[in-house]
């Protein structure tokens, strides 16, 4: 891999760009040497997905077809984690497109078709974009709105509630982890991955086109919440971005688990993140989805993506201005249905009034999922709320009830 630092990013972008497709270039041809290998095969190819889709595709596609399927996905330097493959059995071939970044959707599309018929060509091999129909590869049966069924969520969460899989590490990854788990957590204490989402910021050319962040806000108003789980004797792995401890949060610093702790490399840490802990805390984030692997529980906190979910999990978004629980049933379909329309979401923001949960409301809402948790505590479902279609019903979230006092929504 080649690696330049220039200050300039217009003078960065015209040097990277014929390295990228040299690299491309290069991938293809070990591309080809793999197919090779593997043949009699189902194969499948995705060019246009972040981490989350390294996970939820693999597992889609495990749960449709066993041990027969080859998954080509476009790789991305800034976006990825190869590593992820091991928990797939190396059924995956991660194709660097990283010269591809300029690229929307669409033309990423062309380029798949384009693969797939070079592909045919060479070793006359019939790949299918996991964009396109599949007989097998479908939404449930209830979901019928035309909008969410172009969406990949479509496809994928409903299917949790089909199988009881967990995944396991490969035994050089369990052995690996497994002693670290002993350095640092000799007690045996619960372990919470603790998400940290730093992107959206105002330089964020999302945040700038929707107005919408999807950002974890200040780590200072988690204080309270990272109390509370010390003196619940957790033990707070972080993983994701990169962040500064403020100096309020270093006297819980024998509490934690870092990355420079580990020494693990940062493809590394993440898997360790997401299959070693015990429950996750974060916002809505790629990383989230190892939940799906291992089937543990998830607390999601000050979400901005209203109707949002994920399986197994306990929601809270940000405040916001409803009339009654049937407006608020209207915000949670309208706004994921239109989730891919910069221009709806920027016209939500400006027209809705919402508000980050502060450091109380968090802690509030963790008590109720830790309740949960541990008592069983029954929480309000979708139905409660009449919706009976789209991802909050194919993950049946639990959405919490200390957010819904918050914003003065009653569920019968």
């Amino acid at each position: 891999m080649i690696k330049i630092k220039l200050k300039n990013k217009t003078l960065k972008k015209f040097i990277l760009f014929p390295i990228y497709l040299i690299e491309f270039i290069i991938s293809f041809l070990s591309l080809i040497r793999f197919l090779k290998k593997n043949i009699n095969k189902i194969y499948f190819i995705q060019l246009e997905g972040g981490f989350g889709h390294t996970i939820t595709t693999p597992y889609m596609l495990d749960f449709h077809y066993d041990k027969d399927w080859i998954l080509i996905f476009g790789f991305s330097k800034h976006r990825h984690n190869k590593e992820i493959n091991k928990l797939f059995n190396n059924k995956i071939f991660f194709i660097d497109i990283t010269f591809a970044f300029f690229l929307d959707f669409k033309h990423k599309i062309k380029l798949e078709n384009f693969l797939k018929s070079l592909i045919f060509r060479i070793l006359k091999i019939k790949i299918n974009s996991i964009h396109g129909n599949n007989e097998k590869i479908t939404a449930a049966p209830y979901n019928k709105n035309k909008e969410y069924l172009k969406r990949l969520d479509s496809k994928f969460f409903w299917i949790y509630h089909k199988t009881n899989k967990i995944y396991k590490l490969p035994s050089d990854l369990n052995e690996k982890f497994t002693a670290k788990i002993k350095k640092f957590n000799p007690n045996k204490n619960k372990i919470v991955n603790f998400i940290i989402r730093t992107k959206d910021t105002d330089k964020n050319f999302a945040l700038k086109k929707t107005g919408m962040s999807r950002d974890f806000g200040d780590i200072n108003k988690y204080e309270k919440v990272i109390e509370f789980l010390v003196n619940k004797n957790f033990k707070i792995l972080f993983s994701g971005d990169e962040f500064v401890f403020p100096e309020s949060l270093i006297k819980f610093k024998e509490n934690f688990i870092t990355l420079e702790d580990t020494n693990f490399k940062k493809e590394e840490y993440g898997i360790f993140a997401g299959m070693c802990s015990n429950f996750s805390i974060g916002p809505v984030s790629g990383a989230l989805h190892y939940n799906l692997l291992t089937r543990n529980p998830s607390l999601i906190l000050d979400c901005g993506v209203f109707g949002y979910g994920y399986p197994n999990s306990l929601i809270s978004y940000k405040k916001i201005q409803v009339n009654s629980a049937l407006d608020l049933k209207k915000i949670f379909l309208d706004f994921f249905y239109n989730f891919s329309d910069p221009e709806y979401i920027r016209n939500f923001y400006k027209n809705n009034k919402t508000e980050e949960l502060n450091e109380d409301e968090l802690l509030l809402i963790l008590k109720e999922f830790i309740e949960i948790i541990e008592n069983k505590k029954v929480s309000v479902k979708p139905k409660d709320l009449e919706i009976n279609e789209g991802i909050m019903m194919d993950t049946d979230v639990n959405i919490s009830s200390v957010w819904l006092d918050l914003i003065n929504i009653r569920v019968k």
